[in-house]
């Protein structure tokens, strides 16, 4: 992260005449980076709250500026990195296929025409950028002119290293030919309209300039519709001498017309020749004989005999300069020019027409001629931050990034729009380890919003209890976790999923919290949630209680199969529980009398709900005076636990058996829950002794005595 020296706030927090006044009630300037992006809050903060004199009327006492020195991202360019990232991750996906990241060390023309083919992605991506410019209102000249460096700097990427034809042994003058002229278009097309429109153009002083930068850029075809124009000039040596022009220029030779290079060497030679015979006979011409038009005809036969004195006289008057320069140089100096040869070609130029050092696509074209991949990445990186990442992110494979050069490239600035985070992350995790544990803290901060879940239980309801699938979740959740999942992120997908849970717990939903809970494997949490349901359920309804543990019962049911064993008893309690209270509202006697002793027996029941499942099994009793519902046996197992009750409370440890009891009650604490189950002691002995009168040996109504 670069930080700036200074920040500039409008409007300021304080105007010129609050500054004493600020000083003297002891604030001071405070500043709080964002832990997401290149942002920060800044705000007055006392030295010593206790004694600060601010005053709520101070117009600087709430006031928060947010700053950033990023520039926000616009919707055009918003939409570009996201066309640009669809093509970065089929690019990864690939890298990711190979063993090492990397290919072999002789590429094969095949792996260069794939990459070649990625590279093309970009550069579309990039038309389609400079096109939504187009339409704005007002033109954003500036930004459209940082579109097209961006594209200049990419597509002589392309050319120098990755050819369309996967061969980087071949010549490579006509594409760097095409690449100046793509990206640096000249001659003026308005120049050439108003020429043709004229009856007698070659009377005008640019018609001969024109024609010339025409032939430097290989542009012949519209170079021969004026010398076509010549062969009416009033002059019959003009014309004879066009009709010859014609003839030369119709036959240059170009290397990509050809099958082989042998081929092409040979034509070139031969047409050469012509070229020299041409300007011989220029030669022995009089200044008399065309002295309007003669020393135009010598100068374009110099350029096409590739003169390089002509040819760098002629580039140091145009704004490209050296940049013309190399790209015809392999047009008319030498046409055997290859990838190889640019670096050694590209020192002589720039004895003649040094760059300008003051601009950073200059030095950014200049390294790429020079083979300088270091420089290239710097200079880039003063650019574009995207450029640099694309770039590095495509020569690392390519082998052309030594380690050294390969530094963590900041992405920091796609922060500033919040809704790029995914495609900041993904970068991130592109950039080493600093950029993957950056990435990691990037994830763990970023607001998932399920406050905004819409409907309460409904995939609970179904049962479809993964959180990864929970189509109801906010989709940023999904989308964190598949990230982590992708990238190996095992303790950071399991945080986030504690936050999640402890959010849907805070909202009341258990299901989903439970679920997550458990997809993060935290055992504690899960029983944090069954504490909690079980602690409302001594306060709610018994309706409302079972309708809470309904909807969470696919949610136990996955946790409980996955779950340590003192949490898998924790959650079979609250289930269990839950239909106690089922059969109890029902009034199903019998059978919520076997749930409570069933659990007793399984060893499901907390100690702290002891007490108060042994008050629930009175009040069963008192319930209906005609059912027997427990057994003799079931009895004693009550009574033994109302035992170990009072026992335990005698020994000051009551709170651990009553807690629950006591929480219902409110009031009277241990001694009315004591009390409590002193008549629940009363209760069982009487149902005892009905047993033993009555002769009952199990559950059943009483039978009337015959008479």
């Amino acid at each position: 992260m670069v930080l700036l020296p200074h920040v500039l706030l409008a409007p300021p927090l304080l105007e010129k005449h609050e500054r004493e006044a600020f000083t003297r009630a002891g604030d001071y300037i405070s500043t709080a980076v964002s832990p997401r992006g290149n942002s920060l809050a800044v705000f007055a903060a006392a030295t010593d709250s206790k004694h600060s004199k601010r005053s709520e009327e101070d117009g600087y006492a709430s006031d928060i500026f947010i700053s950033t020195w990023d520039s926000v991202i616009s919707n055009s360019r918003r939409k570009f990195i996201s066309d640009c990232f669809v093509t970065m991750v089929k690019f990864n996906k690939t890298m990711a296929r190979h063993q090492s990241g990397l290919f072999d060390e002789d590429l094969s023309e095949d792996d260069l025409i794939w990459f070649n083919g990625i590279a093309d992605e970009y550069l579309i991506a990039l038309k389609l950028e400079r096109e939504r410019l187009d339409d704005e209102d007002p033109w954003p000249e500036a930004a459209i002119s940082h579109t097209e460096i961006l594209y200049a700097a990419f597509s002589l990427f392309q050319v120098m290293h990755l050819p369309s034809n996967g061969s980087l042994s071949g010549l490579v003058g006509e594409e760097l030919l095409e690449w100046l002229n793509t990206n640096f278009i000249a001659p003026d097309s308005e120049a050439a309209i108003e020429l043709s429109n004229l009856s007698l153009p070659w009377e005008e002083d640019r018609f001969w300039h024109y024609l010339i930068r025409c032939i430097l850029r290989g542009l012949s075809r519209t170079a021969l519709i004026f010398f076509e124009r010549l062969k009416k000039h009033p002059s019959p040596l003009m014309s004879h001498q066009a009709e010859a022009l014609v003839n030369i220029l119709s036959s240059h030779p170009r290397s990509n017309s050809f099958d082989t290079e042998q081929e092409f060497f040979s034509t070139w030679r031969q047409w050469k020749s012509k070229v020299a015979g041409f300007r011989k006979k220029l030669e022995l011409l009089s200044d008399e004989d065309g002295d309007d038009w003669l020393p135009w005809l010598l100068e374009i036969a110099h350029i096409m005999e590739g003169d390089k004195a002509t040819i760098i006289r002629y580039c140091e008057s145009y704004e490209e300069g050296w940049k013309e320069a190399i790209c015809v140089w392999g047009i008319w100096v030498d046409v055997g020019l290859r990838r190889q040869n640019i670096p050694g070609v590209m020192t002589s130029i720039l004895e003649s027409l040094p760059q300008d050092p003051t601009l950073s696509e200059e030095k950014l074209f200049a390294a790429f001629f020079s083979d300088q991949i270091g420089e290239v990445i710097k200079c880039a990186n003063e650019i574009d931050i995207w450029l640099a990442a694309h770039l590095a992110d495509m020569m690392q494979p390519l082998g052309l990034l030594v380690e050294s050069e390969d530094a963590e490239l900041p992405i920091q600035y796609l922060l500033v729009d919040p809704s790029l985070w995914r495609i900041a992350v993904l970068y991130m995790y592109e950039c080493g380890e600093a950029g993957q544990l950056q990435a990691d803290e990037v994830l763990l901060r970023i607001p998932l919003n399920l406050g905004n879940t819409k409907g309460k239980e409904g995939t609970a309801e179904r049962g479809q209890m993964d959180p990864e699938d929970d189509v109801l979740v906010d989709g940023r959740v999904k989308q964190i976790l598949e990230i982590c999942k992708d990238h190996g992120r095992e303790g950071v997908r399991r945080e986030i999923c504690r936050i999640a849970a402890r959010t849907f717990t805070e909202l009341g939903k258990y299901s989903l919290a439970i679920s997550y809970y458990t997809s993060a494997d935290d055992w504690p949490g899960v029983g944090r949630i069954v504490d909690l349901m079980l602690t409302k359920s001594i306060a709610a309804d018994s309706k409302e209680f079972i309708a809470s543990v309904l909807e969470i019962a696919p949610s136990l049911q996955h946790a409980s199969s996955y779950g340590q064993s003192i949490f898998q008893r924790r959650l079979s309690f609250l289930v269990r529980y839950a239909e106690f209270h089922t059969h109890w509202s029902q009034g199903d006697v019998q059978d919520a009398a076997w749930d409570v002793v069933s659990m007793f027996r399984d060893e499901l029941v907390p100690t702290f709900w002891w007490g108060m499942l042994l008050k629930q099994a009175g009040e069963l009793l008192l319930q209906d005076a005609e059912v027997m519902p427990f057994e003799v046996t079931e009895v004693f197992e009550l009574l033994r636990r109302l035992e170990e009750v009072q026992t335990r409370a005698a020994q000051g440890s009551g709170p651990e058996y009553l807690g629950a009891l006591m929480y219902q009650l409110q009031k009277g604490g241990e001694r009315e829950a004591l009390r409590q189950l002193e008549s629940v002691r009363l209760t069982l002995a009487r149902y005892f002794a009905r047993c033993s009168v009555l002769a009952v040996g199990g559950k059943g109504r009483i039978l009337p005595q015959p008479t």
